[in-house]
């Protein structure tokens, strides 16, 4: 359980400029493993993740769906970007591809960022994402 509830977040609307430059670092200068068909990811949703993952929920976000064969993420890209952030060793789950993963991939390294809309809050299914109220019910890592 929560030991310390003031480490969580009851609105999560503003991120850091700090976490801004440690994500375009990360995107331009790391190694990738994987390649991907995306090519927007939305910052919100990866600090979420990082914060929750560095807190010790990284086990409650699940792994990343790879095409094994090509190193293609298929499903689990934020979730991929947080988790190589906070150094957090995630399972990679064997996924085959779908008629929609079709080439070219595109490199991690090319990533836009959406820096100003928070992909969660325009979905009733993940706005209880938003803030860490549901994390109260979770052990930590």
């Amino acid at each position: 359980m929560i030991t310390n509830e003031s480490e969580l977040s009851n609105e999560d609307n503003y991120i850091k400029p700090e976490f801004h430059k440690q994500l375009d670092d990360f995107l331009a200068n790391a190694e990738h493993k994987y390649k991907t068909i995306q090519s927007l990811v939305c910052v919100h949703v990866i600090e979420r993740i990082y914060r929750r993952v560095k807190l010790g929920y990284g086990r409650h976000f699940g792994g990343v769906k790879v095409n094994i064969e090509e190193n293609l993420i298929i499903d689990g890209n934020h979730r991929y970007i947080a988790y190589e952030m906070a150094g957090f060793d995630y399972e990679i789950i064997p996924q085959n591809k779908n008629h929609c993963d079709k080439p070219p991939y595109r490199d991690i390294k090319t990533f836009e960022v959406d820096y100003e809309v928070d992909w969660d809050m325009g979905h009733p299914h993940t706005r209880k994402f938003c803030n860490d109220d549901f994390l109260k019910d979770f052990d930590r890592d």
